[in-house]
């Protein structure tokens, strides 16, 4: 039901800015008007008062227990300048986290997911050379987890996400441009299930929303146009 929420406003919103991409002005003929590229993402943190997540659930709390976690996100994009204003766009976003634990009961978690979107631009000021930009966007997503308590248990989250994020890109030349993304809203509900280490799965709805501004969520890639 939350899915065809979801689905139902970015529709909406789709149809919306159809309308007013024809009453804006168009992008010049000559321009290079499609393009592919992508950005990556990497963020390393200690922690030495560790919860320990599974899937942001808080499994078990220990002020002993100091952990480190590695992230890279990896975003291929492609997409169509509709006018000088409204870009749409095509991601998909390849993440891969993992945390070691120094003590307490769990020696590590790793999880890897996979998130298939649609997104749209709108420049604030095209006529310059940076170039910031609002992005709406709608994502699905799944992720598998993996993690040690005596022995393996495994856990995986489906999911739908909403949101916008902030950003600029920069022109270097005709052909290529630099980009960087901030973070920005996000509001997203799935399903995740678990396994444990006495094959009983457990599955647990969820909904979550909130503002992203920090390194996990900062994005630096480049974008060829043709």
């Amino acid at each position: 039901m939350k899915a065809n929420i979801l689905f139902f406003i970015v529709m909406l919103f789709g149809t919306t800015l159809c309308k007013a991409q024809f009453k804006e002005e168009p992008a010049d003929s000559d321009d290079k008007r499609f393009f592919i590229g992508g950005s990556v993402n990497y963020n390393n943190s200690e922690n030495r008062s560790s919860q320990i997540l599974i899937n942001g659930t808080v499994l078990l709390s220990n002020n002993n227990n100091s952990s480190e976690t590695s992230t890279y996100i990896i975003n291929p994009t492609i997409g169509f300048q509709l006018t000088k204003k409204w870009i749409l766009g095509l991601d998909l976003l390849l993440t891969n986290n993992k945390t070691d634990f120094d003590n307490g009961p769990v020696q590590s978690q790793e999880s890897s997911g996979t998130s298939v979107g649609v997104f749209v631009r709108y420049i604030f000021n095209p006529e310059n050379k940076v170039q910031v930009y609002v992005s709406p966007y709608f994502r699905k997503t799944s992720l598998e987890s993996t993690f040690i308590i005596n022995s393996p248990d495994v856990s995986s989250e489906e999911s739908n996400s909403l949101g916008i994020s902030i950003g600029a890109q920069y022109k270097i030349a005709d052909w290529i441009r630099a980009t960087t993304n901030v973070g920005g809203f996000n509001y997203s509900s799935g399903t995740s299930f678990r396994t444990n280490s006495n094959s009983v799965e457990e599955e647990v709805d969820f909904s979550s929303s909130g503002f992203n501004f920090r390194s996990s969520s900062i994005f630096i890639g480049v974008e060829f146009l043709f």
